[in-house]
C-alpha cells in the first residue's frame, strides 16, 4: 500500500493511497467469501457455494465494488495510524481508479497551535469587598421573598403585583401574535418586563386600559424587534400590595435555622457574602487567563471542528429544553416561526469553545502538565465519597480509562494545575 500526504488550508490533509493488486486481493478474497456466505443459488446449501460459481452468479464488477467497500475503512485507518494523523472529523473519500484501486481522503486534523509568551501572563487579583449597605441589600431581597400580598382597591404604584392582560401592534396597527399575554403577572420596579413597561403601569386602576409606545433596545434577544417602536394596549386585571414581613429573631430564625440577633445574622451573610464574591472574583480572573490564551494563540480551525461543536450545543440545548418539560419539536416548530436558526445562532459561541480547548490543551503541552494515576484514584476516591455504596459500581464505570468519564476528569485535573502555575 502507498500512501502519499499532502497538507491544505484551514487544517486539512489529502491522503491518497493506492493499493496494488497483492494488496488489493485479500479484500477482493473476503468479499467474495462473505457473498458465498449470504447468496442463494439454486442447487446449492446457504454458505456452501464455491466462490467461482458465486463470482460467475453475480459478476466481477459487482464483486469488485464491495472488495472496494471491504477495503476503504482498514487501508484509511492504517494510513492514519502509520502516519500519525491526528483526525477531528470522518473523511471526504473519493474513488481515483479502481484498478489498481486508488483513493483520495480528505480530513480534517487537530490543528498546530501557536502559543506565545504563556509565563508572561499575568492576571491581577481583584480586590473583594462587602459594605453594610450590600448586607442591607442582601436582607430586603429576602424580605421581599418572603412577603405576603394583599389585594388593595387603589391605583397602582411601586413594588405592587399587579396582573394585566396585554396586546402589541406594529406601526401600521398589526397585531404581533409573540406579543400578547394574558393574566401576565408583574411587580412593578423589579425590571423584569422591558424598559420603560412598568414604569407605564404606574397610577392605574383595576379595569382600567392604557396605551402606550415603547421603542425596543438594542439588546433585545430578538433581532426582529429591536428598535421597533411597539404600540402596547394595556388593561389593569388585579392590583396587590406588597406587604414585608417583620425583621424581627423569629424571623431571622425561620430564614437561617438558628436562633441569632439580627446582628449576628448580618455577619453571618456578610461572610457568605464575602464567599460569594471572592469565587466570583477567581471565576473571573480564571476566564480572563483563559482569554488571554486564547489572545496569545494562532491556529487554523477546520470548519469541520466547529460544524461539531454547533452539534454539541444543540445537544445542549435540547437536552436542557427536554427536561423542563417541553417537546423538542414544538421547541423548534416556535423558533422556526421566529425565523431562527438555531445554528447559525451558535457559531460565535461554537468557536471560542474549540478556540479555548486548543489553546488550553497548547498551554498544558507547554506548562508540561501532567496528570498522575495517584493524583487520579484519589479524585475519583473523593467523586465516590459523594455517592451511596450501590452507585459506586456505575461511577467506576463511568471513569474508565479511555472513556468520556475519564477524560473530562484529566482534562479537569490538569486544567486545575495550570490555573495552580500561573494564578
Amino acid at each position: 500500500m502507498n500512501v502519499n500526504i499532502t497538507n491544505l488550508p484551514k487544517s486539512q490533509v489529502q491522503i491518497s493511497i493506492t493499493l496494488d493488486a497483492d494488496d488489493f486481493e485479500k479484500y477482493y478474497q473476503r468479499a467474495l467469501h462473505k457473498l458465498s456466505q449470504e447468496i442463494n443459488i439454486k442447487g446449492f446449501r446457504k454458505g456452501k457455494v464455491p466462490l467461482e460459481i458465486v463470482k460467475e452468479h453475480v459478476g466481477a464488477d459487482y464483486v469488485r465494488n464491495l472488495a472496494i467497500d471491504e477495503a476503504l475503512s482498514p487501508t484509511y485507518a492504517q494510513a492514519v495510524k502509520e502516519n500519525n494523523i491526528k483526525v477531528v472529523s470522518h473523511p471526504e473519500i473519493k474513488i481515483i481508479s479502481q484498478e489498481p484501486l486508488v483513493y483520495e481522503a480528505i480530513v480534517a486534523v487537530l490543528p498546530e497551535v501557536e502559543l506565545s509568551d504563556l509565563d508572561k501572563i499575568k492576571i491581577e487579583k481583584k480586590e473583594v469587598k462587602v459594605t453594610d449597605k450590600d448586607v442591607e441589600d442582601v436582607i430586603e431581597n429576602i424580605l421581599k421573598r418572603n412577603a405576603k400580598f394583599n389585594d388593595v382597591e387603589r391605583e397602582t404604584k411601586k413594588g405592587d403585583r399587579v396582573e394585566v392582560s396585554f396586546e402589541g401592534f406594529d406601526e401600521e396597527g398589526k397585531e404581533i401574535a409573540e406579543i400578547k399575554s394574558k393574566r401576565h403577572p408583574i411587580i412593578i420596579g423589579d425590571n423584569m418586563m422591558i424598559p420603560g413597561f412598568e414604569e407605564e403601569l404606574i397610577d392605574l386602576k383595576k379595569d382600567q386600559e392604557k396605551e402606550f409606545d415603547i421603542i425596543f433596545p438594542k439588546d433585545y434577544h430578538e433581532k426582529k424587534f429591536v428598535d421597533k417602536k411597539i404600540k402596547f394596549r394595556v388593561k389593569v386585571l388585579r392590583i396587590e400590595e406588597r406587604i414585608l414581613p417583620e425583621l424581627d429573631e423569629a424571623f431571622i430564625e425561620n430564614i437561617s435555622g438558628k436562633k441569632q440577633s439580627l446582628d449576628e445574622w448580618k455577619k453571618l451573610l456578610s461572610g457568605d457574602l464575602m464567599k460569594y464574591r471572592e469565587q466570583e472574583a477567581e471565576e473571573e480572573r480564571k476566564n480572563e487567563f483563559i482569554e488571554e490564551l486564547v489572545k496569545r494563540s494562532k491556529m487554523e480551525i477546520p470548519d469541520q471542528m466547529i460544524a461539531e461543536e454547533k452539534d454539541f450545543i444543540l445537544e445542549e440545548i435540547k437536552n436542557d429544553i427536554t427536561n423542563k418539560g417541553i417537546p423538542w419539536e414544538k421547541f423548534v416548530e416556535f423558533t422556526e416561526k421566529q425565523n431562527r436558526d438555531l445554528r447559525k445562532e451558535n457559531e460565535k459561541q461554537a468557536l471560542k469553545r474549540v478556540e479555548m480547548r486548543l489553546a488550553m490543551s497548547k498551554a498544558f503541552e507547554m506548562a508540561e502538565i501532567k496528570v498522575e494515576d495517584e493524583e487520579l484514584k484519589k479524585e475519583i476516591d473523593h467523586v465516590l465519597s459523594h455517592y451511596p455504596k450501590d452507585q459506586e459500581k456505575a461511577v467506576l464505570e463511568y471513569y474508565e480509562k479511555g472513556g468520556a468519564g475519564y477524560a473530562k476528569l484529566i482534562n479537569k485535573l490538569k486544567i486545575e494545575k495550570l490555573f495552580a502555575k500561573y494564578l
